[in-house]
């Protein structure tokens, strides 16, 4: 024989399933942040340092445009400028790729 539930029954098993679905849903999230806001040293949504080339000479490029390492303070040259950086010219010999610059805007 069945017996009706009451609805303080059917209350209590509603706020259950919620409360466990609330708690999934709490430890997913807390899963995903790593995931989601943390990358790889030296990539950038998923794409590798070098990019997705498959060419050498553009990923040596890349490996140069994409740097996420902070250079070191012995690496900064104070004469880089911002008046010096828009100077027009050939840039190949006017920079090197172990040289950093501190760019402060007018």
């Amino acid at each position: 024989m069945t017996y009706p539930r009451s609805e303080t029954s059917i209350a209590t098993d509603v706020w259950h399933k919620l409360t466990l679905s609330m708690e999934l849903t709490l430890l997913a999230a807390i899963l995903l942040v790593p995931t989601s806001f943390g990358q790889a040293p030296g990539s950038f949504d998923g794409c590798p340092v070098e990019g997705k080339t498959t060419r050498q000479a553009l990923m040596a490029l890349n490996r140069l445009r994409n740097r996420t390492v902070t250079p070191l303070r012995t690496n900064v040259n104070p004469d880089i400028s911002l008046a010096s950086v828009l100077t027009p010219g050939n840039d190949v010999t006017r920079w090197s790729p172990s040289q950093a610059a501190i760019i402060i805007p007018p």
